[in-house]
């Protein structure tokens, strides 16, 4: 969401029970680093922005804080181990936020009074700035939000807005286009301002509500069927939480005849909804405890029979499955990931400052290829072929299979092709297959790409046979580290990804051969894709395996000899034969048709030896 609205966001590390107290936003993109292990840890948001200076780019740390409240000591505390370790890093630093702490006493009046950081209301001159603390007696008595500045960063003017200014406004179009109405009529303007509060205060309305502004025929509300998403707003649920509302309102006012009547109504028809509910007597504090503890038992009932609903959707849904276990796993792992330290980041990291520095010179050496003219155009048929090449994928956002999409009329796809761009999943492919004569006018055996012959296998061929050499120590390329003095690693695999996917999927769905597809397409791939030059160490592959054995856990009985584990499932689910199997197929395909690219080396050099060129095929 955060993204969504053009922000930038870092959370501070959360505290015992989960909930972080500080939040980092920023138009700027920015790194996020961890700056204190000790006190100031989950009080402090701290990340590296790159500005623009007269000089240059220069790389600011930021620290957004929220010290302790109403202790001072714990909040000095907090504030000297962020003040200490941003000193330490000697980067020009900004601290601002809440400190709890004003400026004239205590620690942060020794730390401004030394000289080690700087106050940036200094930069006000003598301009009276309002106070920040909470608000007592109808009035603020202390500034406790403010910032410090350290190594040199000197703060030049303060902006401030008043609290009487911060508050929404219309842009300027809407202003005028509502004075032009009010000039035609109060009926005109009325309107347009009334369709702007609903939009204001409530959310999108529904297909059949109608705005306040329009004219409107009284209809008989469609009955509410209850759905897997809003199971906890059953009538029978609604009816109680209305009861409850006019029990509680009765309590307080016991002399209102009228909306004691309007209770034993409403007592009548909840009764009719939800048949356990005991006979009341309205106006009694009894009354309102028993609805109290029936609302809590039918809330957490239906509860239940929405998670039960859901557990069934995810033993048949593929996609569901599929979706839900890459997600979950995802945002696992960034939960669980922590910032780099501040001692262990250097120089600059924006992405627009490396490419600033790098594009011009990249390209003035890169001649421009020879134009070739391209035509695309997507037939019936080509959809057909490229659909048919795809069957056995997942399905994208409309539910819609290719397996089921193939097999529909040829009709159809005449439609299709009419409405090529709404489908590109397929139509990518016929325009990957008709652009290939503009890529082979500047793609050759030494690029790496898509076409036959220059594949990411054949690649990685060519850097195993170059690297015989020696004359480098390492390298990062198409996915792999290549070493001289070890084996060759996969550049981003993460094991606990992977051990995260095989996990949820062992408890999201029990249906054996979901199980066994979703493992399949989204565990075995990360580790085995490469397996002919670069596979996991046998720890990982151990732990991998574990794992997915566990994830079978339920469809073996105990007794279960272990040994036939995976050869009544799939030999494939095994890490180390899926790494084994990988790398026997590129040999093959090495084998049967031999590389292009060594072609174009001497009489010498030009022999196939597998063992160096697919050193992780099994002998």
């Amino acid at each position: 969401e955060w993204k969504a609205a053009g922000w930038h966001a870092c959370l501070s590390a959360p505290d015992d029970n989960g909930v972080s107290r500080v939040a980092l936003l920023s138009r700027l993109p920015f790194k996020v680093v961890q700056l204190c292990r000790e006190e100031g840890l989950g009080r402090q948001a701290a990340a590296l922005v790159d500005v623009a200076t007269p000089q240059g780019t220069d790389t600011l740390l930021c620290v957004a804080a929220y010290f302790q409240c109403r202790q001072k000591a714990v909040a000095e505390a907090q504030f000297h181990d962020v003040i200490t370790e941003a000193d330490y890093s000697g980067r020009s630093t900004l601290i601002f936020g809440d400190f709890n702490l004003t400026q004239q006493k205590g620690l942060v009046a020794e730390v401004v009074q030394s000289g080690l950081a700087f106050a940036c209301d200094d930069a006000a001159r003598g301009e009276e700035l309002p106070c920040t603390g909470p608000v007592y007696d109808g009035s603020r008595r202390r500034r406790i939000d403010y910032g410090l500045t350290l190594n040199g960063l000197v703060a030049t003017e303060v902006m401030r807005v008043p609290e009487a200014e911060v508050d929404f406004h219309f842009s300027a179009e809407v202003e005028a286009h509502f004075h032009e109405l009010l000039q035609q009529g109060v009926d005109a303007a009325w309107a347009f301002a009334s369709d702007w509060a609903e939009r204001l205060l409530f959310e999108e309305p529904r297909d059949d509500q109608v705005p306040r502004s329009e004219l409107w025929s009284p209809t008989r509300p469609r009955r509410r069927r209850d759905n897997d998403r809003d199971l906890d707003q059953s009538p029978g649920l609604r009816a109680l939480r209305r009861l409850l509302r006019k029990l509680q309102l009765c309590v307080n006012r016991p002399w209102d005849v009228p909306l004691q009547r309007a209770c034993v109504a409403s007592c009548i028809a909840t009764r009719s909804l939800v048949p356990e509910l005991p006979r009341l007597e309205c106006g009694s504090a009894a009354a309102v405890q028993q609805v109290e503890g029936l609302v809590a038992e039918v809330a957490k009932r239906e509860k239940k029979l929405h998670l039960s609903r859901w557990k069934e959707r995810m033993q048949f849904d593929v996609g569901k499955v599929r979706a839900y276990v890459k997600r979950k796993a995802d945002e696992q792992l960034a939960f669980e990931k922590e910032p780099p330290a501040l001692a262990d980041t250097t120089g600059g990291w924006h992405p627009a400052v490396a490419v600033h520095e790098q594009v011009d010179r990249v390209l003035r050496a890169v001649p421009r290829p020879p134009e070739v003219p391209v035509s695309f155009a997507v037939g019936a048929e080509e959809l057909r072929c490229a659909t048919l090449a795809m069957k056995n994928k997942a399905a994208g956002a409309d539910d819609w299979l290719p397996c089921d999409m193939a097999a529909l009329p040829r009709a159809w796809f005449n439609w299709a092709a009419l409405i090529w761009d709404r489908i590109l999943a397929q139509g990518a492919r016929v325009i990957q297959a008709q652009l290939k004569p503009w890529v082979q006018s500047w793609c050759d055996h030494r690029s790496a790409g898509g076409i036959a012959g220059t594949s990411v296998q054949q690649a990685l061929m060519q850097i195993r046979k170059a690297m015989a050499d020696e004359v480098a120590e390492d390298l990062e390329v198409l996915g792999v580290r290549a070493t001289f003095q070890g084996p060759w690693s996969l550049l981003r695999f993460q094991v606990r990804k992977v051990i995260l996917r095989a996990r949820l999927l062992g408890w999201v769905t029990a249906n054996r051969k979901i199980q066994k597809h979703l493992i399949l397409s989204l565990v075995v791939p990360p580790f085995s894709w490469a397996a002919g030059f670069a596979r996991p160490d046998a720890k990982a592959l151990k732990e991998i395996r574990t794992e997915i054995t566990q994830a079978f856990q339920k469809c073996f009985s105990r007794d279960f000899a272990r040994v036939c584990f995976f050869e009544a499932l799939d030999w494939q689910l095994r890490p180390e034969f899926a790494c084994d199997l990988v790398a026997l197929r590129v040999l093959w395909k090495a084998s049967i048709q031999v590389p292009g690219w060594l072609d174009f080396l001497p009489i010498r050099e030009a022999r196939f030896r597998w063992q160096v060129l697919i050193p992780e095929a099994p002998v």
